[in-house]
């Protein structure tokens, strides 16, 4: 046991436990410069756990999947478990996202220039990375602009970024839900 402790050796899980300290840690440390009587602390520690819920998901057979070849395993139930756990990441950030946007008082105006176009952008962004990735990859025959905009619109591109939408969604409603 030892051996793990001083680092001369690691387990094999240290690709998904190594991860999730650094991000855990990460956010304990950028929170140092934030006044924690204003900051919800017990919001933060939902969205670290979010965090490394959503990282273990992403685990594949290392971790989210292991209950499907190690079902012989004694630790079996606890394997799905976990996995089933996991699946709780995205509604933890609804629930963070709500608890901190429901309270505040915006206009229309200002949460879709604040907002909504700050999102957009992102998605823009990297679904055009995933777009001329998937074109160098051969995955796309040709490069046409108006292909990538009717896939952006319809999310058929890049699945991965299905919370984003889900996300615009929820905030062309707040100022309707708020007032």
């Amino acid at each position: 046991m030892s051996e793990f402790i001083n680092g001369s050796k690691s387990g094999p899980n240290d690709r998904i436990f190594l991860p999730i300290c650094a991000v855990l840690l990460t956010a304990y440390r950028d929170s140092g410069g934030i006044n924690l009587k204003e900051k919800k602390v017990y919001l933060e520690f939902i969205r670290a756990f979010a965090i490394a819920l959503v990282i273990f998901n992403h685990t594949k057979t290392k971790g989210f999947l292991l209950f499907t070849i190690a079902t012989d395993s004694p630790f079996y139930v606890l394997y799905m478990l976990l996995s089933v756990t996991c699946k709780c990441a995205v509604p933890l950030f609804w629930m963070v996202s709500g608890a901190l946007l429901l309270p505040k008082e915006e206009t229309v105006s200002s949460v879709f220039f604040h907002r909504i176009i700050r999102i957009v952008i992102v998605l823009f962004i990297f679904s055009s990375i995933h777009y001329i990735w998937n074109f160098l990859l051969g995955n796309v025959e040709e490069i046409r602009f108006i292909s990538f905009l009717s896939k952006l619109y319809s999310s058929q591109h890049a699945i991965a970024y299905w919370f984003l939408y889900s996300y615009i969604g929820m905030l062309i409603i707040l100022p309707f839900y708020v007032n």
